[in-house]
């Protein structure tokens, strides 16, 4: 019997070093019930908004009064922002990239204070990470870094 638990320790320790390796998206969670595509359909709202490493959430809702992300099971979504000056509207379709690390945004149409045009323009953000209570993304474009801080509405 005392030879059968002298490798627990050592068991213990390949357990966890596997399960921390498991770790899809870099802030977490290590561990879920639900799948990717549960815990990412949901309505969102801005609960932080960085450039680069400088927070401007509150420039942000200064400018917005609403921004509504909107990620639907069917594979569709939609953006809704609303200024002082504009309300506009983006729709098109979703999909995981490359084995699930970013999230894939094809816009299909976009409708500015109820003007319409088609919009064919793809977007990739890093998911960082990836919970039913929190959807964390970041995409880099001309030289700067912009990550996403989302909640449920």
């Amino acid at each position: 019997m005392k030879k059968s638990f002298q490798y627990l320790p050592l068991f213990l320790i390949i357990v966890l070093i596997i399960f921390g390796a498991c770790k899809k998206y870099a802030e977490g969670p290590s561990l879920s019930l639900l799948t990717k595509k549960e815990r990412v359909t949901n309505d969102w709202v801005i609960d932080k908004y960085f450039v680069d490493d400088t927070d401007y959430t509150q420039a942000y809702h200064n400018v917005f009064s609403k921004s509504k992300l909107s990620i639907n099971r069917d594979g569709s979504y939609q953006k809704e922002t609303v200024s002082e000056k504009s309300t506009t509207v983006t729709k098109g379709k979703w999909h995981f990239g490359y084995k699930h690390y970013n999230l894939v945004f094809n816009e299909i149409s976009i409708t500015q204070n109820g003007n319409q045009k088609v919009a064919n323009a793809e977007h990739s953000y890093e998911i960082l990470k990836l919970k039913r209570v929190e959807l964390w993304f970041r995409i880099t474009t001309a030289g700067h870094r912009y990550t996403y801080y989302y909640k449920p509405e």
